[in-house]
């Protein structure tokens, strides 16, 4: 996690590596949980006291950070990264494969297990994140250094490897205060990016009033982004780069 203030909004990043495999929602949801409630900022590491007027909110009541700041203390939150949810385990790998050929995104969105989480109200949506839809094609399990998923691989190769079926494991997701305007301006895969076996996403989010953001604090908070998550950003071509 980091964390950063411009002007008067609070900002968040968390980056996490939730439980694998497909049948362990359960793991991943309780990964989500022990993150919000236990994971926290202590006083003293950077800007650490509440300015008077900040609409940050306390930790809440489970939250272990009794002298510091909790993970929701904050006027906006980005949690990405390699979340590892699944397509439903009871759905048969052919179904999800036929969908993913036809670009049938929002019947694979019913089946998605992170969706499904959301709607009731299991992680992420118990806090308020929202996830922008999924227009893009699941992000997990391509061959390395190649376009084509496991399941496309001639028959040989398919029998020296372990082939998984295709998912949405990497994701980016952001809560706001009530009070903050967000926009989603793209949000968006990056197959050039073919180094691993998943392929990176991209949000480009708008937080109203960016004109009260210094331009100085604007790319101070971005070195810190671009430190975290530099070799993904490094490996995008500069015309398939976020804009912000």
């Amino acid at each position: 996690c980091i964390r950063d203030r411009l002007e008067s909004t609070s900002l968040c990043v968390v980056g996490a590596h939730l439980a694998a495999h497909r049948g362990d929602v359960g793991g991943r949801n309780a990964n989500y949980h022990s993150i919000v409630e236990r994971d926290c900022f202590r006083r003293g590491l950077g800007w650490s006291q509440k300015e008077e007027g900040s609409r940050s909110v306390p930790s809440y009541e489970k939250n272990a950070c009794r002298d510091g700041f909790g993970v929701l203390d904050h006027d906006v939150v980005l949690w990405l990264g390699d979340l590892n949810y699944r397509f439903q385990a009871d759905v048969p790998d052919e179904r999800v494969i036929e969908l993913v050929r036809r670009k049938d995104y929002d019947s694979l969105t019913r089946l998605d297990q992170l969706c499904d989480a959301m709607a009731n109200n299991k992680a992420f949506s118990t806090h308020d994140f929202r996830e922008h839809p999924l227009r893009f094609a699941p992000t997990y399990k391509y061959a390395t250094n190649s376009d084509k998923y496991d399941f496309e691989l001639p028959q040989e190769e398919k029998e020296r490897r372990k082939i998984r079926c295709p998912a949405w494991c990497d994701r980016v997701l952001f809560r706001a205060d009530t009070t903050i305007r967000t926009v989603v301006r793209s949000h968006r895969s990056f197959p050039v990016v073919d180094t691993s076996d998943h392929r990176p996403v991209g949000l480009e989010l708008t937080i109203q009033d960016p004109s009260k953001i210094p331009e100085s604090r604007i790319r101070s908070f971005g070195k810190k982004i671009r430190r975290s998550f530099g070799r993904v950003f490094a490996a995008i071509p500069e015309d398939q780069s976020p804009k912000n």
